[in-house]
């Protein structure tokens, strides 16, 4: 006996979405700006605009929660 409905039935795949999804965390240079400037500064510098657009491309997650006085 065999069965009719067996794995070899193909499974649609949905295609992407026609619009971007946001990512849930906001970007660094969005967060602190001057922060992202000053990181990326000395590898564009240094002749290297990919890591320096790496920076840009940061995800913020957050504050330190664990303490006032963290460093």
């Amino acid at each position: 006996m065999s069965d009719s409905t067996s794995a070899s039935a193909a499974v649609p795949v949905p295609d992407p979405p026609a619009t971007p999804v946001p990512h849930p965390l906001p970007l660094l240079s969005d967060v602190c700006p001057a922060l992202v400037s000053f990181l990326a500064s000395e590898p564009a510098a240094e002749g290297e605009p990919a890591l320096a657009q790496g920076v840009a491309r940061l995800r913020f997650h957050g504050w330190c929660t664990c303490s006032r006085t963290c460093a």
